[in-house]
């Protein structure tokens, strides 16, 4: 039986009786002989030698055991799964439904008939197995367990489970994973002398809550913007024609989202079909803010579900449409034949749409000096910006020019 039964290990074994064999879940069709007599375990020395067999009872075209192989401090859990060659092999095993099963996350969802059903035409369902070869990544199997006597019994990640166990509703997929999209799992499928490898099964996950995703924009300083369904995106296959709402968590501080058909009204909510309609846009207040932002989430009274609050950042173009306006503009004081340093107290102007860098000076040259850099004195320049003079780098040199007698 070494053929059908091995055990390979790194443990320091010196004999073959040190490697054991114990059943935990005996065959149902069948019984292990340990020299002709059956027993619950054998070692290594006992396959060598040849009297360790299996004996089918005659009834069935399938069967199983499951035991555990202990070495040393060491055991292992395996199942060996058996086959019975009968005039049943002749017909073929076909699989008449392989669906996609449809599970909310986080929740289990039943293999039943309708999805899953493997039709052997000479056996009765219980004799059609599945073999479990790739379990679920994003979830687990389990089976319930009516005769164990105890209500809601049940065996997660089994190895194998039967066509009957499909029928009566005992096998379920439990979804565990959040934020997943999809799983799969690959079964092997035994009916009779035929088997089917490797059947997938697909699982489709619907989302605990709304998949919202939103976009930035950008909008000119007093101006609007329509708000298109790329601004407000519900992925998803589950949610293709969702008839949603957006509801504003936190309006604009700057602006206000209204209804092209009620302009200047302030809304607090509007609907997927009117983002749809193109009848939704955002309105700047036309102040010198450069950035706003609103704060939504979607809900479904259809499905019971919302999203998680969602941010979108609206970004301002400002527009250049205000005077600067001079706040200093004191009469300088210098020494003869010195550099005197101009500060934002003897010359400043503000502009409300331009930064202190984009405030430029032009002069006409003085009659007795000339203005310059602080770090070039000797350089007369004709224009300057206000940040240079907040920055202190802005001087006039005076000279004190001799008149010339006739």
């Amino acid at each position: 039986m070494t053929a059908n039964l091995s055990v390979t290990t790194n443990q320091d074994v010196r004999t073959d009786h040190e490697v054991q064999f114990h059943i935990v879940q005996p065959a149902k069709r069948g019984s292990v002989l340990v020299n002709s007599s059956a027993s619950g375990s054998f070692s290594i020395h006992d396959l060598k030698q040849g009297p360790v067999i299996y004996r089918h009872d005659g009834s069935g075209s399938f069967d199983m055991f499951n035991l555990t192989v202990r070495v040393k401090d060491t055991h292992l859990y395996v199942g060996v799964y058996m086959q019975v060659d009968s005039e049943s092999h002749q017909h073929h095993t076909r699989i008449l439904h392989s669906k996609t099963l449809v599970v909310e996350e986080g929740k289990p969802v039943k293999l039943s008939r309708e999805r899953l059903q493997a039709v052997h035409e000479d056996l009765v369902p219980s004799e059609a197995v599945f073999i479990v070869r790739t379990p679920p990544v994003h979830g687990y199997l389990r089976r319930s367990l009516p005769d164990e006597g105890s209500a809601g019994a049940e065996e997660k990640f089994p190895l194998m489970f039967t066509q009957q166990d499909v029928d009566d509703g005992y096998i379920h997929y439990v979804q565990t994973m959040p934020d997943q999209q999809q799983d799969r799992f690959i079964l092997d499928v035994m009916s009779g002398f035929q088997a089917v490898s490797r059947l997938e099964i697909l699982v489709d996950v619907v989302p605990k809550q709304i998949p919202l995703a939103v976009q930035n924009f950008t909008v000119q300083e007093g101006g609007s913007k329509a708000l298109p369904e790329d601004y407000f995106k519900i992925p998803g296959k589950h949610f293709e024609g969702l008839d949603c709402e957006f509801v504003l968590l936190k309006p604009p501080k700057h602006g206000y989202v209204e209804n092209s058909h009620f302009p200047r009204v302030k809304l607090m909510k509007f609907t997927r079909k009117q983002v749809e309609n193109e009848l939704i846009s955002y309105v700047h207040d036309g102040s010198e803010e450069l950035l706003d932002s609103f704060t939504i989430f979607a809900n479904s009274s259809e499905l019971g579900k919302q999203s998680l609050p969602q941010t979108l950042f609206v970004t301002i173009e400002s527009v250049n449409d205000e005077a600067p306006v001079i706040t200093a503009n004191k009469i300088l004081q210098v020494w003869v034949n010195s550099g005197t340093e101009i500060t934002r107290d003897e010359l400043c102007a503000v502009d409300g749409d331009s930064p202190s860098q984009d405030l430029a000076y032009l002069v006409s040259p003085p009659s007795n000096g000339h203005l310059a850099f602080k770090s070039i004195p000797g350089r007369s320049i004709q224009n300057f910006t206000q940040a240079q003079i907040n920055e202190g780098q802005l001087v006039f040199v005076h000279t004190d020019r001799p008149s010339v007698n006739q």
